[in-house]
């Protein structure tokens, strides 16, 4: 007996069904038995049981009459009367052809809603897949330097941190989100590997659930409503969902986390930021920050490290053996490994060549930098704009250098500097720093 589990058994299909399970324990005294039901159809005493209990759905008709035949067959034989149900006879096989038909178009229907939620998810929140087929450069992983005999988007073998196994680590924390839902938010330095950490425990743990990487705070919300099962919800880089009027809020972030289907949330933040958004105002002093504090209230927090241990750099010159992007990750001095990995210093050596090099470009990164350092983003139009550009120029002007303090178009050269470097992506403009009166440096 083929069978389906319910999304729901209480139509009129069950109600029979409970009527005939109850003549069949009264006046019957349990003739036939779930056995004998069974040898005549085909099928185990257990399915016939949960079927007349109501706790499952036969698919084929022809079986469920085929019991229906053999129970009046046995009321006729004992000369019992058989009850009434409705206008017809409990064991009318007209009555129960009918409730069978109209409870399968009923579940054709809710099967049908599934799809169509499920799909409303994808248009609405983004495309979902699952945890173990996700690309991890577009979930924020950096690309990897590029090394001879290596693919170009080859990624270096994951390197554990020790706060991935600690007790109170990623991935204990990941586990109990999957359990009872649950907020894990990495704060850590540009490319210190906060996206890889956090990527490789959910593929890890739970490489069978949907992950769903929203484009805003309001695909966020859709999720909320929608409730979908089994769910990672990735919120790289979490102040894009934070910042401005329609921020992610509360009361949503409770939604995902305490619904029928909580999800786990997994995000990624910089922990100037984190400080920014968490630090409390003064008494009676302005709080702009108030919704965004609320949201990281929910969050369990997890600091990833600049630098490596000891172990961890065991654990890297082991894995180095076998991956060359390692191997010349670890013969880099003055970088961390993971800045190293993410082409850290090829992107400094670019920008300290550029004054000589191309003066227009450099300008226009220190613009860059400058702004982005006082919270602006990425892209600045108007930094390549044809408003006059002494304001940004480089203040000294050097022997041989084109003076840009007139006006008119920036040249292409200058455009092209701000491209990432050709060994791998450019980290954020934030993870430089400078102090007053002395050149750029990284930290």
């Amino acid at each position: 007996m083929s069978e389906g589990g319910a999304p729901g058994c209480s139509g009129e299909f069950f109600v029979l069904a409970e009527a005939l399970r109850g003549f069949r324990a009264g006046p019957l005294a349990s003739d036939p038995s779930d056995r004998a039901l069974a040898r005549a159809i085909g099928a185990s005493a257990t399915t016939i049981g949960d079927w007349l209990k109501g706790e499952r759905f036969p698919q084929d008709i022809g079986r469920v009459l085929a019991v229906v035949r053999l129970v009046r067959e046995v009321a006729a034989a004992r000369r019992i009367v058989i009850p009434v149900h409705g206008s017809a006879g409990l064991l009318d096989e007209d009555l129960w052809r009918a409730a069978h038909q109209q409870e399968a178009r009923r579940r054709a229907g809710v099967i049908s809603d599934a799809v169509e939620n499920a799909q409303a998810i994808s248009a609405l929140a983004g495309p979902r897949v699952r945890v173990r087929e996700a690309d991890l450069r577009r979930l924020g992983v950096h690309k990897a330097i590029q090394v001879p005999g290596v693919p170009d988007e080859a990624l270096p073998e994951y390197v554990p941190r020790d706060v991935d196994a600690a007790e109170f680590g990623v991935w204990a924390k990941v586990a109990a989100a999957a359990e009872r839902g649950g907020f894990v938010l990495l704060t850590g330095g540009s490319s210190v590997g906060k996206s890889r950490c956090a990527a490789e425990a959910v593929r890890a743990l739970l490489p069978d659930w949907w992950l769903v990487h929203p484009a805003g705070p309001e695909q966020v919300t859709v999720l909320a409503q929608a409730q979908p099962r089994q769910t990672v919800v990735w919120l790289d880089e979490l102040q894009d969902y934070l910042d401005g009027e329609h921020g992610l809020t509360g009361a949503v972030m409770r939604a995902l986390l305490g619904g029928p289907h909580p999800a786990v949330v997994i995000g990624t933040l910089w922990p100037d930021r984190y400080h920014a958004y968490t630090v409390v105002p003064a008494t009676g002093g302005p709080d702009p920050y108030m919704r965004e504090r609320e949201v990281l209230g929910l969050a369990a927090v997890i600091g990833i490290g600049e630098e490596f241990t000891p172990a961890e750099h065991d654990r890297a010159r082991a894995a180095a053996a076998r991956d060359p992007q390692l191997r010349e990750a670890l013969g880099s001095a003055g970088y961390g490994l993971t800045q190293t990995l993410a082409a850290a210093p090829q992107l400094v050596a670019r920008w300290q060549d550029a004054p000589a090099a191309d003066p227009y470009g450099w300008a226009v990164l220190t613009a860059a930098l400058d702004a982005a350092r006082l919270g602006g983003r990425a892209p600045y139009p108007s930094i390549c704009s044809e408003r006059p550009r002494r304001a940004i120029a480089p203040a000294r002007s050097r022997p041989g250098r084109q003076e840009t303090g007139s006006s008119g178009p920036w040249p292409m050269p200058a455009r092209s500097c701000t491209a990432p470097p050709p060994r791998g992506p450019r980290p954020g403009p934030e993870s430089w720093a400078r102090s007053p009166g002395t050149p750029w440096r990284t930290t």
